[in-house]
C-alpha cells in the first residue's frame, strides 16, 4: 500500500516516498529526468560563460582594431585578447589574404593594409546611412526577446502549476481518505486555471512577436532600397564630381557639334587653247 503524502511533509520526504513507493519503470524515468535535468544545466552554465567570454573579447578586439594603423599591428595586438568571433573571421580573412600573390607573383602584403585610409565622401554617407539604420532597428527590436520567452515559458509554468493542483488535490484526498466526487472535480478545475491562463499569455505574446519581426523585415527591406536609391541619386548628381562613378548625363545639356567649316573650292579656271600663229612667208 503506497504510503500517504501529507502537506507537512518536505520536498525531499515525499520524493524520498515517491521513489520507494515507484516501481522500476517509475524510477528510470525519475533517474533519466534527474540525469537530463544535470545535463541541461551543466550546458546552461557553460553556455552562459562561454556568451561573457566571447562578448568580452571581442570588445578586446575591436578596441584594439579601431586604435591600430594597419592590419599588421591590429594581428600582432589583437592575439593577445582571447577567442573571440571577430577575431575569427579577422584571422580568416589574413590567411586568404596573405595566401594570394600579386600580379608580378610576390605574395600580397596583407599586414601593410591601412585601417583607415581614408574613404571617400560617398562612402562615408553610405556607412553613416546603414549604421543609423541598423541603430534604429536595433531600438525597435528592443523588448522582443521578452514577447519570444514568455510565448515559450509561460505554458510550461502554467503545465507546473495544473500539475502541482492535481498534486496537492489527491495529496489532500489522501490525508482525509475523502473520495468525493465534487471535492475532486473542484480541486482539478482549479488547478486548470494554471495552464489556461498560461496559453492565454503565449497566445497574444507569440502572435505579436511575429507581427512585429515581419513589420521589422520589412521596413528594413525599404530603408535597405531607399539607402540604394539615395547612393544612385547621390553619385549622379554634382556634388562630389571628383568621385562620382557614374555621373548623370542630360541631352539637352551636350553641347552641339561646331559646324565644320569647309573652304569653298576655287573655280578651275579653262586653259586656253593653243591657237596657230599665222608664219609670213
Amino acid at each position: 500500500m503506497p504510503t500517504l503524502l501529507f502537506a507537512d511533509d518536505t520536498l525531499y520526504d515525499m520524493l524520498s516516498k515517491t521513489m520507494s513507493d515507484s516501481g522500476g519503470v517509475e524510477k528510470a524515468v525519475f533517474y533519466m529526468l534527474i540525469g537530463f535535468s544535470l545535463v541541461s544545466w551543466s550546458i546552461i552554465f557553460w553556455k552562459l560563460f562561454s556568451f561573457f567570454e566571447a562578448r568580452s573579447n571581442s570588445k578586446k578586439f575591436l578596441a584594439v582594431f579601431d586604435g591600430a594603423d594597419s592590419f599588421g599591428e591590429a594581428m600582432a595586438h589583437g592575439s593577445g585578447t582571447g577567442q573571440s568571433p571577430v577575431m575569427a573571421v579577422f584571422k580568416a580573412a589574413m590567411l586568404n589574404l596573405e595566401s594570394k600573390t600579386t600580379a608580378t607573383g610576390a605574395p600580397a602584403d596583407a599586414r601593410g593594409i591601412k585601417i583607415n585610409p581614408g574613404a571617400t565622401r560617398e562612402e562615408v554617407i553610405e556607412l553613416s546611412m546603414r549604421h543609423t539604420g541598423r541603430e534604429y532597428f536595433s531600438k525597435l527590436q528592443y523588448g522582443l526577446g521578452f514577447l519570444a520567452t514568455a510565448g515559450s515559458a509561460t505554458p510550461f509554468i502554467g503545465l507546473f502549476g495544473t500539475v502541482w493542483g492535481i498534486l496537492n488535490t489527491f495529496r489532500h484526498i489522501g490525508k482525509t481518505a475523502s473520495g468525493d466526487l465534487a471535492g475532486v472535480g473542484s480541486g482539478i478545475s482549479s488547478a486548470l486555471i494554471a495552464t489556461a491562463a498560461g496559453l492565454a499569455v503565449a497566445i497574444p505574446a507569440v502572435i505579436a512577436y511575429n507581427a512585429f519581426l515581419a513589420s521589422i523585415d520589412a521596413m528594413q527591406d525599404k530603408t535597405d532600397r531607399f539607402v540604394e536609391r539615395v547612393m544612385m541619386l547621390v553619385r549622379s548628381s554634382n556634388c562630389f564630381p571628383e568621385h562620382s562613378h557614374a555621373p548623370r548625363i542630360v541631352m539637352s545639356s551636350i553641347p552641339s557639334a561646331p559646324p565644320v567649316s569647309v573652304a569653298p573650292i576655287a573655280p578651275q579656271h579653262a586653259v586656253p587653247a593653243k591657237t596657230s600663229v599665222p608664219t609670213q612667208d
